[in-house]
């Protein structure tokens, strides 16, 4: 075996080998003194030259008896000639492609390179940016220094520490980051200070002035804030919360819209409703003449049921504290007149736009209501005398009842409008605006006056009505028979049957009730809850005593107030809630906001047929026959015979039957009518029918 290397040529035992052995070389050896012998690592044989030649710098052959050298991959160099093999880059450097093989390059500002990398395959063929919350601002280095804690960068490879910024959901304050209000986004970066490149941003529905940019308020609608920068309302809209449209333009679906000429003028307000009141004023009369002995009519029961169906619409209002969609927010805006029936009228448009006004024109409704059935009274009163004709002259009690039946029917819209004042709701701020109007701080001065406003309106409407009703109800029990006395306060007693007179005051505890938790909750949750919660202990009373003289009204009652339960956990879905399934929850809450009308009408339809159509008559007259059977049959039984009878029936047909047993004298006269279930009875109080 031949070894050595240049002119020396030597076996294995160290004795010299003879020349001139060979004349031609394999491929990969060069002829040294007539022997083949192979190129050694980090050479190649030279083509021109037959002689084996170090690899260039940049390059490098691992391998013997080669007849070319490899290039550096990616990431390594060869700094020398004849290297066997490339160099990784050290840290904080890097070969890329085009860059030549015989060195690394620094890394650049905001990149580096580290010991990591090195033992990644070409980890060095480039240098990382440095990640967020981190910079570099020398060249060759290994590592990136790490923003101040709290701190980060907008983007990769920053090369300063003047790129350590907030990071996002906060914003710089001065000297900390501080997290980004409620209502409002906050870019990496943002700064609150002036001049700032990104500053904090409002969200849709919030409104921020331009003094205190970083206070959000709540407003109503996110198409009247769009959000953005502080003090931008949409069009045609200003003040705090957007929650005033300019002069000339009302707010209609969350929009200001331009009023019409005739809305701007005075006809449509105040004119036109004055003109509208006597004509109310004698509708009302004249629905009012019945007594006792018509009132299991069914005219008596659909208005009965119109009661119900419009304070149905009333508490609805109640419920609509969550911005919801659309279709839905249009629907309750639809149905709004029926405890605000004054903004049909659209008061804004002649200047009545603040919610003061608003307050005083609410609170002395039930005078100018007053006022307006005693000169509607006192107009009959000289067309009688000029005509001659007293009958044209109303009636005293007539008319009081009159203008009580149309308290009664709207004492939920009364209450509501009165304690709107007291219903303040929270603001990313730290204050609390009234959620009647947004425009107004509670818990300050102007909130102040205006709260002695809405506290004398409840004392007088709510407190002072009520007291009414219930001094009224009491005192039948000693008035029945006299027929004025039915006549002023019947509204209080035609739509119950007897014994259940009392549930008038439960119906305007339950409008005085669903309002007052407006003033210990501010969180819409809670409010829902609240209100859902009296609906349900209404709902109790309902299935319990059944108080509705007509039958199918307690049906309608209890749906009515079923479907308002259920609305109410609808429109819970609303608050801070974001999902797909929005537009079905909506659709849903539509159809059930209309269920109650549509149950009503079939309801009404059913009533009116059983007491006019011939085969429901038939069919009462034989009930009748046959009750009559019964309970002669039953009269004429032994005591021990009827005791066993009576012992055999089930729990509901015996109270059935016991309450069968109350009310038959009770509706011959032959009892004194009870007030309530277990109210005694009076033997001066009877009946007469």
């Amino acid at each position: 075996l031949v070894t050595g290397f240049l002119d020396v040529l030597t076996f294995e035992d160290g004795s010299e080998c003879p020349a001139n052995e060979f004349e031609e070389c394999d491929v990969g050896q060069e002829l040294l003194n007539g022997w083949c012998v192979d190129c050694s690592a980090g050479r190649f044989l030279d083509s021109e030259t037959g002689e084996c030649a170090d690899c260039s710098a940049g390059f490098y052959q691992s391998q013997s008896g080669q007849t070319s050298c490899l290039s550096c991959q990616l990431g390594e160099y060869a700094g020398e000639e004849g290297m066997s093999a490339c160099l990784v880059c050290p840290a904080g450097s890097f070969r890329a492609s085009g860059v030549s093989a015989t060195h690394c390059a620094l890394c650049e500002e905001g990149t580096y390179s580290d010991e990591e990398m090195r033992m990644e395959s070409e980890g060095m063929a480039h240098c990382s940016d440095c990640p967020l919350g981190s910079y570099q601002s020398s060249q060759g280095s290994s590592s990136c220094t790490v923003c101040p804690h709290g701190l980060t960068t907008a983007e990769k490879g920053s090369q300063d520490s003047s790129a350590c910024v907030c990071p996002e959901g906060s914003y710089y304050a001065g000297s900390i980051c501080v997290a980004c209000p409620e209502g409002m986004s906050c870019a990496v970066g943002a700064s609150a200070l002036e001049l700032a490149e990104v500053s904090p941003q409002l969200e849709a529905g919030y409104w921020a002035s331009v003094e205190e940019p970083l206070s959000p308020y709540v407003c109503d609608s996110e198409i009247m804030c769009p959000g953005g920068t502080a003090g931008i309302c949409a069009a045609h809209s200003h003040g705090q919360a957007c929650a005033h449209c300019d002069d000339g333009y009302i707010l209609v679906s969350d929009s200001c819209v331009a009023c019409t000429e005739f809305e701007k003028s005075y006809l449509m307000f105040p004119f036109l409703p004055l003109i509208i009141s006597p004509m109310v004023v004698l509708l009302v009369y004249r629905l009012s003449r019945s007594d006792v002995h018509s009132w299991k009519h069914w005219h008596a029961g659909i208005a009965g049921m119109g009661f119900v169906l419009l304070n149905h619409y009333q508490l609805l209002g109640l419920l609509q504290v969550a911005e919801t969609p659309g279709g839905l927010s249009d629907t309750l805006s639809m149905i709004s007149f029926t405890s605000d029936f004054l903004a049909m009228f659209k008061p804004p448009c002649v200047g009545f736009s603040t919610y003061l006004q608003e307050l005083i024109i609410k609170s002395l409704l039930p005078v100018i209501g007053a006022v307006c059935f005693a000169l509607t009274a006192l107009a009959s009163i000289v067309l009688a005398k000029l005509a001659g004709k007293p009958d044209l002259q109303m009636k005293q009690h007539r008319i009081i009842c009159s203008y009580f039946t149309v308290i009664f029917t709207f004492f939920s819209a009364i209450a509501q409008a009165c304690f709107t004042v007291t219903s303040c709701g929270p603001n990313p701020s730290g204050k609390s605006t009234l959620l009647a109007d947004r425009s107004v701080t509670c818990f300050e001065e102007d909130w102040y006056g205006m709260l002695s406003i809405g506290v004398v309106a409840i004392l007088f409407w709510c407190v002072g009505f009520g007291a009414l009703f219930v001094r009224a109800i009491l005192k039948a029990s000693s008035r029945w028979n006299d027929p004025e006395f039915r006549l002023r306060w019947k509204f209080l007693f035609l739509k119950f049957r007897p014994g259940c007179f009392f549930f008038s005051i439960v119906i305007v505890s339950k409008g005085i009730f669903t309002n007052i938790g407006f003033i210990f909750f501010s969180e819409p949750l809670l409010q829902v809850y609240w209100v859902v919660g009296c609906l349900a202990v209404y709902c109790f009373f309902v299935a319990a005593y059944t108080p509705w003289r007509v039958m199918q009204i307690n049906f309608v009652d209890m749906c009515a107030h079923l479907c308002l339960i259920f609305l109410g956990f609808m429109i819970t879905w609303f608050i801070d809630s974001s999902s797909s399934m929005d537009s079905v929850v909506n659709v849903l809450s539509i159809l059930v906001a209309f269920l109650t009308l549509v149950i009503c009408t079939g309801a009404a339809i059913h009533m009116i047929a059983s007491q006019t159509a011939n085969a429901f008559q038939l069919r009462k007259q034989t009930k009748i026959v046959q009750m009559r059977s019964v309970i002669l049959g039953l009269a004429g039984l032994e005591a021990k015979e009827f005791n066993r009878f009576m012992e055999r029936l089930i729990d509901y047909d015996f109270r059935a039957f016991a309450a069968a047993t109350k009310a038959a004298p009770e509706e011959c006269g032959h009892t004194p009518v009870r007030l309530s279930p277990t109210s005694s009875r009076n033997p001066s109080f009877e009946m007469i029918i």
